[in-house]
């Protein structure tokens, strides 16, 4: 595959054609839009403050009383469709953009997109998912792999978006700390994990043996990113034990 230019346009109309956009969410939808593409269209920080200046509560008058029927006006209403749109755009944004990837049928591509956007989110601390992270490689890595080649490369494409993005994130959040009966159901492990539920060092050591495992059974262009993921969780564990023990 040609290297892809980075005068490129992305092709983010589909969002468009698919949703039905209110009058403010095609505003948001605009200003991601240029935010995206190649080119000086718009700068990050402006396009923060123009998506601030749609938010409810930046009226002239703050105590003036919110019309809920009227999802423009409504807080919860304007961050969930700011949410609901941040999520249909990336998926369409390839991880190395910029590039225009054509859509695939059974949506792996922009699956792995998703991946990527959540994985980056979770690397920058802008939000802590261990949640997320638990369900996102539990389903790759604690269960049989699926027969179609095409699924396994997915999983593993997944698996690589995490660990690249959040690897050393997700480490420093590991924890043998006790957790409710509530948190182990919700983070119990899959068919071929039998250890502790949640986000815990015997998880991370299971994950990285798997990942091992699985860059045998992918294909031969995937190969290199599996072991690459394999090899990157032992530097973030040796990074790891380097920044211990210049602390002690």
């Amino acid at each position: 595959m040609a290297t892809p230019s980075g005068d490129e346009k992305l092709d983010l109309e589909r969002v468009r054609a698919e949703e039905e956009l209110k009058p403010f969410e095609e505003q948001l939808f605009n200003i991601l839009h240029d935010l995206l593409q190649p080119g000086p269209i718009i700068e990050a920080a402006d396009a923060a403050a123009e998506i601030n200046d749609l938010f409810p509560l930046n009226e002239d008058d703050p105590e003036a009383p919110v019309d809920e029927s009227d999802p423009a006006a409504d807080p919860d209403a304007f961050l969930w469709s700011l949410w609901g749109l941040i999520i249909q755009v990336m998926r369409l944004v390839p991880p190395q953009h910029p590039d225009i990837g054509e859509p695939d049928p059974d949506g792996i591509s922009e699956w792995i997109n998703q991946n990527s956007f959540m994985a980056r989110i979770v690397g920058q601390e802008l939000l802590s998912w261990d949640t997320l992270i638990i369900w996102m490689l539990r389903d790759a890595l604690e269960d049989d792999l699926p027969q179609e080649q095409i699924a396994r490369d997915c999983y593993i494409s997944v698996v690589s978006e995490w660990i690249t993005h959040a690897g050393q994130t997700i480490y420093r959040q590991l924890s043998d700390k006790e957790l409710s009966e509530q948190q182990k159901r919700v983070t119990r492990g899959g068919k071929l994990y039998h250890g502790k539920a949640g986000l815990c060092a015997e998880r991370w050591e299971f994950w990285k043996q798997r990942v091992g495992e699985i860059s045998t059974l992918v294909s031969a262009e995937l190969q290199p990113i599996a072991l690459d993921a394999a090899q990157r969780m032992s530097e973030i564990e040796e990074l790891a034990r380097i920044a211990e023990e210049m602390r002690g």
